[in-house]
């Protein structure tokens, strides 16, 4: 680029001077870009890495600066792009980054069953070792100890409840036969149950893992069970009659 200077005086000798040329480079207008290097749903402790692209220095929503930074927290990040040319552009819209964590679960008691508060999915633990196939909202406390329930949401986060201790299961057990009579003993898989209480009754086998095996309602003292393909294992058998629960074990033989 020159500059053509031009005298206002007629006398003028020489009536154009050209200044010498000076080179200009336009640049373009940096586009600013972020890539996520996952999911932008991150659990409670996690992060996600966003990497700015687009230009050759970045200024990020959050006042940091570099080409890559760590998201830990729900928000909109954006960028700001400078070129070499030291033009720079702001990112329309950012990315959302969102962090969640199921609440810290409870655990209720109603006879020996126990319950957590709800969630999308759990998994409970007894004295530190997982319940195999205890994935419900309730689980048949079989044994004294700690127990504890871990749950997670449909993103996948968990977190875990406070050790629950539950105590005297032996005990329940022989005051219960007092109400509730099974037989033969051990069974073979089919076995009868009379009942001091039946009215809207309800029948429930567990497991020793607490895991409902069988349900059925029961109206009358004396009933026959054939139906509930038992495997060769020790069961609790559990009786509700209103807010009144018996539980008793059983063991089936083959």
């Amino acid at each position: 680029m020159t500059c053509v200077l031009t005298s206002s005086l007629g006398c003028a000798t020489v009536q154009h001077v050209t200044s010498n040329g000076i080179t200009m480079t336009v640049g373009a207008m940096p586009v600013p870009g972020i890539t996520p290097s996952g999911n932008v749903h991150v659990c409670a402790g996690d992060s996600v890495l966003l990497t700015a692209s687009g230009g050759s220095s970045y200024t990020w929503s959050t006042g940091g600066s570099g080409a890559t930074i760590y998201a830990g927290q729900s928000a909109s990040y954006s960028v700001t792009a400078t070129s070499s040319l030291g033009c720079s552009a702001g990112l329309a819209g950012g990315v959302n980054v969102s962090v969640s964590s199921p609440a810290v679960p409870t655990i209720t008691q109603s006879g020996f069953t126990l319950t957590s508060t709800p969630a999308a999915h759990y998994q409970w633990v007894f004295n530190n070792t997982p319940m195999p196939a205890d994935t419900m909202q309730s689980v048949l406390a079989s044994a004294n100890g700690n127990y504890v329930v871990i749950v997670s949401d449909v993103d996948g986060c968990f977190t875990t409840s406070a050790a629950y201790s539950v105590t005297g299961v032996g005990i329940q057990d022989v005051n219960d036969m007092q109400s509730i009579r099974l037989y033969p003993v051990p069974s073979h898989g089919s076995f009868a149950i009379e009942v001091a209480d039946y009215s809207n009754a309800t029948l429930t086998i567990y497991d020793i893992y607490g895991k409902e095996v069988y349900r059925r309602d029961i109206s009358v003292a004396h009933t026959e069970v054939s139906d509930a393909d038992l495997s060769p294992a020790l069961y609790f058998v559990q009786v509700q009659s209103g807010s009144s629960r018996y539980l008793v074990k059983m063991q089936v033989l083959k």
